[in-house]
This record gives structure tokens, C-alpha cells and sequence, in this order.
């Protein structure tokens, strides 16, 4: 479904999972609302499996036991981003595919976004040209790909950061802080009039 589909049915919602997945974990938040929309659990599932394959065999197992337990009405996953590197794209595919293939099952709605749509939401952008380049003369003698490295992590603590300071809880991880964020998004786009 598209999100401007789920914009048109924002009000009906009770139950909103937020999803931030890799080919080794799926991290997710879980928000219902009541009076209000509120942030009732979260956490992360490791992936087990030699091959891709087994890998989905897993997924599906352990993501629809937690979906079974949540009952989640609509699924907003972060899209993966662009990887030059086939394989890779092929190994995030599949198991995005058995992911979304077991909400399927279970009749939830599901739509990713990309990570820059809740990033920016929540006041934390990808880093520019112009911000790398003040990064990089802030801190003489470092390389390129150092730069990279330490701002990622920059960005990484400033979400936390935000969960932290908007929803009142210390996430277990970065992957966790990630999936409240889409989660986040969700409900103050989709979940609120």
C-alpha cells in the first residue's frame, strides 16, 4: 500500500509496528494508542541462518510469533538503502520479502519509507556536502573515510538522543532508536489527525 493510501485512512488506526531490518536483525517498535499514541514495546529479534535462505526460514518463524503476539494494524518498515553490491541487494530483498511476506499472510498493512523521510521528520537530516566539508576542516588530518565513520555515529547518537528526550526511554541500541523513529513517524503522520 502507498502512504498516501494509509494518509487517507490515518484515523483508523489503533496499532502501528515501526521496523528497521537488516539481513541479521529486525529491530521493531510497537505503538498503540489509547488516548494517546504511546510507545508500548520495543526490542530486537536476531536472525539465525548460514544462507539467505535459511535466514527467511527464520524470519518468518520468529516475525510472525512476534506479530502474533502484537497484532500490529499497520507495519511501516525503513526501506533499505541503495547498496553497490549485488549480492547484498539480493540477501536484503529476500528477507525484506519474507518479512512483509508473513504480514501479508496475516492480512496487516505494510509501506516502507525511505530513511530520509523520518530522519528529516525528526530534525536529523543526512549529512550534507557543506556539513562534511565544515566536519572534515573542524577536524584537521582526518581522512575521508574517518569523516564518514565519526558522523555517522554522530547521527546515530542524535536519534537516540531524540527518542531519549521525545518519548522517555533509553533505547537498547542505534537499530532500536532507528525502528521507534519510523515508528514515530508513523503515528504523528499516519496515526493523528
Amino acid at each position: 500500500m502507498k502512504l498516501k493510501d494509509m494518509l487517507e485512512k490515518k484515523n483508523s488506526y489503533t496499532s502501528i509496528m515501526g521496523v528497521d531490518m537488516s539481513s541479521k536483525t529486525i529491530a521493531y517498535s510497537f505503538f498503540k494508542k489509547e488516548k494517546d499514541w504511546t510507545l508500548h514495546q520495543r526490542g530486537k529479534i536476531e536472525i539465525s541462518g548460514d544462507s539467505t535462505f535459511e535466514k527467511c526460514g527464520d524470519i518468518i518463524d520468529k516475525f510472525s510469533g512476534l506479530l502474533g503476539v502484537l497484532s500490529p494494524e499497520l507495519i511501516i518498515f525503513e526501506s533499505s538503502s541503495y547498496v553497490n553490491n549485488n549480492a547484498v541487494m539480493k540477501q536484503l530483498s529476500m528477507v525484506f520479502g519474507a518479512a512483509s511476506g508473513v504480514a501479508a499472510r496475516r492480512g496487516i498493512e505494510v509501506i516502507d519509507i525511505p530513511p530520509v523521510t523520518w530522519q528529516s521528520y525528526i530534525g536529523n537530516p543526512p549529512n550534507s556536502k557543506k556539513y562534511k566539508k565544515r566536519f572534515i576542516e573542524d577536524n584537521p588530518g582526518i581522512t575521508d573515510s574517518k569523516a564518514k565513520v565519526l558522523m555517522r555515529e554522530e547521527r546515530k547518537n542524535r536519534t537516540i538522543r531524540f527518542v531519549l528526550e521525545n518519548i522517555g526511554v533509553q533505547p537498547e541500541d542505534d537499530d532500536v532508536a532507528d525502528a521507534i523513529c519510523v515508528g514515530y513517524y508513523a503515528v504523528k503522520t499516519i496515526g493523528e489527525s
